[in-house]
């Protein structure tokens, strides 16, 4: 019996132990909880700073944790901020349009001098058309200066030899001239004409062909600030790669209008230099103050423009399209 209360002594004990021990973390829990829910400690010295309580060192840690698995945020500063402190960029401008480039036809009209009233009615033809006078011509300087005041271009209309030995008249140009004649009679036949701009040959079938007289011809022409037009009476013409050579503006003959009198003929040579001038991008022509020429330019002249062409003067057309656009200085 004592060996048994002895046993059961011992069991008791253990068991009040072990009660004791588990019971003192339930009481200082429970003590915890009854601080936190009422608001005050009921133990400890009084303090002047505030205490952290479990809860928010709870949420403290578990920011912080957070932290740890996340990178750090770099604030930006406000995208409006960052935009005032560089310069505003110019809108994005438009396209630029490249100036279509025109298509530019000279009409010369050759042999003013003559008929007075042919040439006047020449000269009342609307457009910027080029007046070819012949030196010493009856009515040379007359027509001139009624082209002039007009505001038409003027050029010489220069005598040359040809193949047929038609007479040239006064300061005609022929190859067995010396050098010294052959300028001195090219040189009277420039002061003969007022307000002239260049220069183109009356005849030349022959004269155009030799080398040397071409070569007088651009000195002279190259002097005086003149461009020439080779009117090409042979297609053996040396003026023109002469010219070029000298560096004389100038340009070459690509339709004769009126070299038949006749209407229809004369239109279809129109339609040959709209033709070439589209495909060229510019054309010289050539026409005479032909009644039937006269009529037709003034009838026709504007279909020019319903073409996309430009009339324009020589001295325009050279100075734009001849290879060597030198400017040319006007009598």
């Amino acid at each position: 019996m004592a060996q048994t209360y002895k046993k059961n002594r011992f069991f008791r004990l253990m068991t009040i132990c072990l009660i004791a021990w588990l019971g003192l973390p339930i009481m200082a829990l429970a003590y915890s909880l009854s601080t936190i829910s009422g608001g005050k400690a009921t133990a400890g010295p009084i303090t002047t700073e505030p205490k952290t309580s479990d809860l928010q060192i709870a949420l403290l840690d578990r920011d912080y944790l957070s932290s740890l698995r996340k990178p750090p945020v770099i604030k930006k500063k406000p995208y409006k901020e960052i935009i005032t402190r560089i310069p505003k960029v110019k809108s994005k401008q438009a396209p630029i349009k490249l100036k279509k480039l025109s298509i530019d036809v000279a009409i010369i009209i050759d042999d003013i001098g003559y008929n007075k009233e042919q040439g006047l009615a020449a000269i009342n033809i609307p457009g910027q058309l080029t007046f070819a006078v012949i030196p010493h011509s009856p009515n040379a300087k007359y027509l001139a200066i009624a082209a002039h005041k007009k505001q038409k271009e003027l050029i010489l209309h220069a005598p040359m030899s040809n193949i047929h030995n038609y007479p040239l008249g006064e300061s005609g140009l022929t190859e067995t001239m010396s050098e010294a004649d052959f300028n001195a009679a090219l040189s009277d036949a420039l002061a003969s004409v007022p307000h002239i701009s260049g220069v183109n040959n009356h005849m030349g079938s022959l004269l155009t062909q030799k080398r040397r007289p071409m070569e007088w011809t651009m000195k002279t022409l190259k002097e005086h600030g003149l461009y020439f037009v080779d009117s090409r009476t042979t297609s053996e013409s040396v003026a023109w790669q002469t010219a070029q050579q000298f560096n004389v503006a100038s340009l070459k003959r690509d339709v004769f209008l009126d070299h038949q009198r006749d209407a229809t003929f004369i239109n279809e040579q129109f339609e040959r230099l709209i033709s070439i001038a589209k495909r060229k991008g510019y054309a010289v022509a050539i026409a005479h103050p032909y009644p039937e020429t006269i009529e037709y330019l003034q009838n026709n002249i504007d279909r020019l423009k319903e073409h996309g062409i430009t009339l324009k003067t020589a001295s325009d057309v050279v100075n734009y399209h001849s290879p060597n656009k030198q400017q040319q200085a006007k009598m």
